[in-house]
């Protein structure tokens, strides 16, 4: 009987734990963000998209931005320029650039980018341009994390 309780306690706490570390490890969506209708980068739609306004909290000083971009062409690929901004009554700080080339279909392998050195309990937003002629559809989400 005794053996029986240990093994159903152990049980138990492998699985607590198990559930604690990961949920500890999983970092909350910011914002979600799209751009595009397979026309965006090409002819007269070339303006910039910015995401909602968001905070990043973690002690890390991290925010990853992970999503999906494409021309639906292999000839023209996507190119987008990524950049965060701490968002300012006046005026926008820039915090970080990454250019991502290539088409990173919505149903295969989406990009990945870590902006390090971010303020925490700063408000964010994220800037994208176009840089390819060919039209781009998108999205993504940013993270408080890695």
């Amino acid at each position: 009987m005794k053996r029986v309780r240990r093994v159903g306690l152990a049980v138990s706490m492998f699985a607590a734990l198990s559930f604690y570390s990961a949920s500890a490890f999983a970092s909350p969506g910011l914002c979600y963000y799209s751009f595009g209708n397979g026309q965006w980068g090409s002819g007269g739609f070339t303006n910039s998209f910015d995401s909602p306004i968001f905070t990043v909290t973690n002690s890390s000083k991290v925010c990853t931005i992970n999503g999906w971009q494409d021309t639906g062409s292999s000839v023209s690929p996507a190119n987008v320029e990524y950049r965060l901004y701490q968002y300012g009554i006046l005026s926008n700080t820039l915090y970080g650039s990454t250019r991502i080339s290539g088409n990173y279909t919505q149903s295969g392998s989406w990009y990945s980018y870590t902006y390090t050195g971010v303020d925490p309990n700063q408000k964010y937003f994220l800037r994208m341009y176009p840089h390819s002629t060919a039209g781009i559809s998108g999205a993504g989400n940013a993270y408080d994390g890695y």
